[in-house]
């Protein structure tokens, strides 16, 4: 089963953050690292979650309104749960530029996230991966249906996770019990376990997606914050049920728990 470290193992480190990348390839380089990707004034891809700035930063603004030069010393781990050796990390997290990650670290498995409905984000996409020849496994998804139907027009062959539109009409659709009618366009459903207090991941679920040849990555909860998996419990339960992936925002802590079973 694989795993991915969920927004640059989170829990753990800041947000898409360098830092947070080099923990998750020392903790396993054989996983999978999810990050989320904007676009500045300027046109630049960065790695950043929010279309506000203030929640990482602390600083009042929308991103795509600023040039990445405005942006490139903000501290991004002001939501960040404070120890001293977190301080220090802190000091040192900075946006990054998606080309610099790409750069730097080329055989690392990424997820993108594309959290911007901007058009332009799909060329720019597609022009960077191919410029720097990143040739590693990489998914990408995004919550824009526009956005993911676009790029795969345009690179069919490339590997890609579901949007949010069609990951809840899947979800629909088998409530309804009418899956059977419902096409898998992506190549991974991306759902969570629970959405609030009603169960998402059900066993019809699970045998839709595997009788039409797709895979199913998993986090634990979804409501007004996600909940990934934390502990070998969670992680054994997923995959007595074939689950294909899991997502978890504290990897050396599922890591150190793996190696104690």
């Amino acid at each position: 089963m694989e795993v991915i470290c969920y927004a640059t193992g989170k829990n753990e480190n800041p947000e898409n953050s360098v830092i947070g990348i080099e923990h998750c390839l020392k903790v396993n380089s054989n996983w999978w690292i999810e990050m989320d990707v904007q676009i500045t004034k300027d046109k630049e891809l960065v790695l950043f979650h929010d279309y506000d700035l203030i929640r990482t930063t602390g600083m009042n603004g929308i991103i795509s309104n600023f040039n990445y030069s405005d942006l490139s010393e903000l501290n991004i781990g002001c939501d960040f749960m404070l120890n001293i050796d977190r301080v220090n990390k802190i000091k040192e997290s900075n946006i990054p530029l998606l080309e610099h990650v790409l750069k730097s670290y080329p055989e690392a498995n990424f997820i993108f996230d594309i959290h911007s409905n901007d058009p332009s984000i799909v060329d720019l996409f597609i022009d960077l991966i191919e410029k720097v020849e990143f040739t590693p496994r990489f998914v990408v998804g995004s919550e824009y249906e526009k956005v993911i139907s676009e790029m795969r027009k345009k690179r069919a062959f490339w590997t890609y996770a579901a949007s949010a539109r069609e990951a809840k009409s899947l979800i629909v659709s088998s409530w309804l019990q009418m899956d059977k009618y419902f096409p898998l366009h992506s190549d991974i459903l991306c759902i969570p376990l629970k959405f609030g207090k009603v169960t998402a991941l059900t066993d019809r679920i699970i045998h839709h997606v595997q009788s039409k040849g797709k895979k199913l990555w998993v986090w634990m909860y979804e409501g007004k914050t996600a909940r990934t998996i934390q502990n070998m419990n969670q992680y054994q339960e997923l995959k007595s049920r074939g689950i294909d992936g899991v997502f978890t925002d504290s990897p050396e802590l599922l890591f150190t728990e793996m190696k104690t079973e």
